[in-house]
């Protein structure tokens, strides 16, 4: 009696343990939903991958499994082959919440096209975008979206049979460091780089929430063709709250600062002052330019009397627009002015950056016929103020990801940019790209100094004019330096220029000058017969 009880004992114990290491669908399945509605997905997906440890084929397990990876931890070569397994068994009447439904949403159609587009594997997003389609033609935006996404696939397989050749060089440490560096702005002449940092060492040295530094503005200039190390800009400039440089005039004696004013963006201007061998304490640009919405990005034109800006104020395209608005007599700015649904958008645009030729306006849109995300575009400014259509810069400049924020060297070879990648030195970077298929602009730069005839005195608040001595057109307006009589202007070789004084009761000496088609881009840097470009009478 004693032994028959002790098996039967035996036997419950074993079968006990037996239904406590069996797999109950069921309750794993509610687990993982019951995580999901707090948002704790790390806990979600053990339970979803438990169950498909058990029931590889289950539809809507793997579009779940593939949701998490795909929309929450952003890997989508781990989402992608569950979305793969998903499709193969949809249903229109998807039920999501109930262990019973072992189909998957039309949506895993939409999700796989959109992992195949980061593995560069358009022609397979095309055919689930197709695929995704009949069951949202009666969902507006839903469609829309669809068909944006699906023409950046459209776009992507044409750009990518048709590469630009191009090579991608990290700037030293001199310039970037173990934290974020980004945002880099240069003269024409190359000599001098502004960028952004949250290095150690940050004005108040005080951390954000994730435990990144305050953003402060850094300088490096040129010497013997090498960056050297940076320093901070100016205590005039930097805070103990963020600052981001955005634009720098081609002389690099005027700076464009982005600031976050209690959720507001706004552009603030600072000046270099000879006087005092320092920069000026930021001033925010005038209401015409700064308003209750967010300005972000700017570009000042190579004469310094245009600035074009980004803004998502009311009356726009859409979302973020580019602006444009000129400088006035006395200093001031005008009126912004749309810059037209020829560069903008219903979606956004961002980045503005004008070229020192003083019409390729690039930019970067997420419009178009952009690859994926923001792309690079360029446009040419036309005799009429009005804009050609733009351009897309092609890949790999562009990629599926979003692509903004490149500053472009004057002869339109080299462009400075910043992104966070392996290999780098940590956060992001500020890289060089050298554009090796594009032909090089025939511009260059020429810099001298205005002075009065037979003397050395320097003529104050003086504006001078280049035109094309042909066809007489105005190349650009100039206001030297009025400290030291210094300019800087870029020009097209091979060609006559006529330059006057605005004002006209003064005149030069010599007001025609020649560059000569074979002179090199740094012509500045050579002893010019035109430095000064005249003498004052």
């Amino acid at each position: 009696m004693k032994k028959c009880l002790l098996f039967v004992l035996l036997g419950l114990i074993i079968n006990a343990g037996f239904s406590q290491g069996k797999f109950n669908f069921k309750k794993e399945f509610i687990k993982a939903e019951r995580a999901m509605q707090i948002e704790d997905y790390e806990t979600a997906l053990k339970s979803y991958l438990t169950i498909f440890n058990n029931d590889t084929v289950n539809a809507n397990v793997n579009y779940k499994i593939g949701w998490i990876y795909f929309i929450k931890m952003h890997n989508h070569k781990k989402a992608l082959r569950h979305f793969e397994s998903a499709v193969k068994d949809v249903s229109p009447t998807y039920l999501p919440n109930t262990h019973k439904e072992k189909k998957s949403p039309p949506e895993s159609y939409n999700l796989l096209a959109e992992c195949y587009h980061k593995e560069l594997r358009f022609q397979e997003a095309i055919e689930m975008f197709d695929q995704y389609r009949p069951f949202v033609l009666d969902k507006f935006e839903v469609l829309q979206k669809l068909d944006i996404e699906k023409n950046y696939s459209i776009n992507a397989m044409a750009l990518v049979q048709n590469p630009v050749t191009i090579e991608i060089h990290l700037l030293s440490n001199a310039v970037n460091s173990e934290f974020d560096d980004h945002s880099p702005v240069i003269t024409a002449d190359e000599s001098m780089m502004v960028f952004t940092s949250r290095r150690k060492g940050s004005t108040g040295n005080i951390k954000t929430r994730d435990g990144k530094f305050f953003e402060d503005i850094y300088m490096s200039k040129m010497k013997d063709n090498e960056w050297q190390p940076a320093e901070k800009i100016s205590v005039n400039i930097n805070t103990i709250e963020h600052e981001a440089s955005i634009a720098l005039s081609s002389d690099g004696r005027e700076l464009f600062i982005y600031r976050d004013d209690i959720g507001v963006g706004n552009i603030y201007s600072s000046k270099y002052i000879d006087e005092i061998q320092d920069w000026s304490r930021p001033v925010k640009l005038g209401s015409n330019i700064s308003t209750t919405s967010n300005e972000t990005h700017a570009s000042l034109s190579p004469d310094g009397q245009t600035l074009y800006f980004t803004s998502d104020r009311d009356g726009g395209k859409g979302g973020f627009d580019i602006y444009r608005v000129r400088r006035l007599p006395n200093g001031e700015w005008g009126w912004a002015e749309n810059c037209g649904d020829i560069i903008n958008t219903p979606y956004d645009e961002t980045g503005p950056y004008m070229h020192q030729d003083g019409t390729t306006l690039y930019f970067s849109s997420k419009g178009h016929n952009s690859m994926g995300g923001f792309d690079l575009f360029s446009s040419s400014l036309k005799d009429d103020s009005t804009f050609t259509e733009p351009k897309n810069l092609g890949y790999p400049i562009n990629t599926i990801n979003d692509d903004a924020f490149y500053v472009l060297s004057a002869d339109g070879k080299r462009a400075y940019y910043s992104k966070e990648e392996k290999g780098g030195y940590g956060g992001q970077d500020v890289y060089m790209m050298d554009l090796l298929s594009l032909p090089e602009r025939s511009f260059v730069v020429i810099s001298g100094t205005i002075q009065k005839e037979s003397s050395n005195e320097i003529v104050q608040d003086l504006t001078i004019e280049v035109k094309d001595a042909e066809t007489m057109k105005v190349i650009g307006k100039y206001r030297p330096n009025k400290n030291n009589g210094s300019y800087l202007i870029v020009v097209e070789r091979g060609k006559k220029y006529l330059v006057s004084p605005v004002d006209s009761e003064v005149e030069f000496v010599k007001n025609v000058f020649s560059v000569p088609r074979e002179s090199s881009f740094f012509y500045s840097k050579q002893t010019l017969p035109i430095n000064p470009i005249g003498v004052i009478k």
